[in-house]
């Protein structure tokens, strides 16, 4: 019989999970992140790293970059702490959704193309 390994890493691998940097490693991993993009003076990064706790190095360089993205799309120069806040919401919560209400026009759309699909002969 063959003997499955659970949960154990290939011989010669290390595991791959590992803990979760605390606040000075967050901060650490964030400077590293944050080294290329340009920042603006009221950026704090020990704030930052305070308020995510829980995030992986991959997560924290996650942030970093839609924090740049967002400052593009605002036509920014720097990344300010507001970019911070707005990619921490999306990396934590994912993408903003529109409306789950949908107007009358696509209801009546919706309605007319489910009937006409059901009464179709098959």
């Amino acid at each position: 019989m063959f003997s499955i390994r659970r949960f154990s890493a290939p011989a010669g691998r290390p595991p791959r999970r590992r803990a979760r940097p605390d606040v000075k490693g967050r901060e650490e991993i964030l400077r590293v992140h944050t080294r290329k993009v340009p920042i603006s003076d009221d950026v704090d990064l020990s704030i930052i790293a305070r308020g995510t706790p829980g995030f992986s190095g991959a997560d924290l360089a996650n942030l970093v970059n839609e924090a740049a993205l967002w400052a593009a799309r605002q036509n920014r120069k720097f990344v300010m702490m507001v970019d911070f806040e707005m990619s921490k919401d999306k990396v934590l919560m994912g993408v903003e959704r529109k409306s789950m209400i949908l107007p009358m026009k696509k209801r009546k759309t919706r309605r007319t193309t489910r009937r006409a699909t059901r009464s179709s002969p098959r």
